[in-house]
């Protein structure tokens, strides 16, 4: 259970169910197409995240950060404290793998740094753009 039996935790989980559900979505998306290495996909991706607002923006990439926290708990044979809803957490243990050592600083750097961006206005598509870029290469260090 993702409340772990605490009323204001269930409560919080459905009314932000709807926002989860949109950054699940489109985090899994974006790291399919980093994946794949799909350039010309990641600049339409990234010109479509840029009409979401420096907000969700930004939500987006603390919700990234905790994919990536959760992928590092799954990869220390952690997954039952990892309190996710199904359909993220085969997501996440699926993704987990591609989160090592070698990477995961340079990771977590990548996405602290497009927050402290985006923060200061700077431009979405290309903050996301070159993150992409970046994440192509950092998913297949070992």
């Amino acid at each position: 259970m993702i409340s772990e039996g605490n009323w204001l935790n269930a409560c919080h989980f459905v009314m932000e169910s709807e926002d989860r559900n949109f950054f699940f979505t489109t985090f899994q998306q974006w790291m399919r197409l980093c994946f794949r290495a799909a350039y010309s996909e990641l600049i339409d991706f990234s010109a479509n995240i840029k009409t979401l607002g420096r907000e969700k923006q930004k939500e987006l990439l603390d919700y990234g950060l905790r994919i990536v926290r959760n992928s590092l708990l799954f990869n220390n044979n952690l997954a039952e404290i990892v309190m996710l809803p199904d359909e993220e957490k085969t997501f996440n243990s699926k993704f987990a793998p591609f989160i090592n050592p070698a990477n995961l600083a340079e990771i977590a750097e990548l996405f602290d740094e497009a927050i402290s961006h985006i923060e200061r206005n700077g431009n979405a598509q290309l903050i996301f753009t070159d993150m992409s870029f970046k994440m192509i290469g950092l998913l297949k260090k070992r």
